[in-house]
């Protein structure tokens, strides 16, 4: 292995860690400190430290006090996703037309690997609405209305096990 191989190994590794570390973040998972980041990665506190601090100067990250949440460039990168999504664009009027005839949140899901990426939401019409802002929010598909269409569709596969599903809000996990 030359001097090239070995540099491409190693930006290849910090490029997977950065995307490791920045997908970990979920609902539940909504802040990480440093600690938390080096066990999700494998790595040194102090490489989980540098990580962390080379992508709070890109704005990916910020800091509140000595833990960590997804920055302003996420919801920036984010929105652009969104709005070049060609989809959401031709189920517009569908999911409008929906929501008016039902008075129903209406949500719109796409597969991504074995779970659904909600990545668009028409809101109730009711007074008292239950709209969660489900859009951005990737859930396994066992776990909603949404993602059991897909799996009942063939669409998704059914997974040989159904994991047990934690909600943020939830005072005590949920047996699946």
């Amino acid at each position: 292995m030359d001097e090239n191989d070995v540099a491409e190994t190693a930006t290849n590794q910090s490029v997977e860690r950065v995307l490791a570390l920045l997908t970990s973040f979920d609902e539940t998972r909504t802040e990480l400190g440093v600690t938390e980041m080096a066990s999700l990665l494998g790595v040194h506190k102090s490489t989980a430290s540098r990580l962390a601090a080379t992508l709070e100067r890109s704005g990916l990250l910020v800091r509140y006090g000595r833990r960590y949440r997804l920055g302003h460039e996420v919801i920036r990168l984010g929105t652009l996703a969104l709005h070049g999504f060609d989809l959401i664009a031709s189920m517009q009027a569908a999911m409008d037309k929906l929501s008016s005839h039902t008075g129903e949140t209406i949500n719109l899901a796409v597969p991504v690997g074995t779970d659904i990426l909600n990545v668009a939401e028409v809101p109730s019409t009711f007074i008292l609405s239950c709209t969660g802002g489900w859009t951005g929010r990737r859930t396994k598909p066992h776990a909603v209305a949404n993602g059991k269409v897909l799996l009942a569709h063939g669409t998704i596969p059914v997974p040989r096990q159904l994991e047990r599903v934690h909600r943020a809000h939830d005072h005590h996990p949920r047996r699946a």
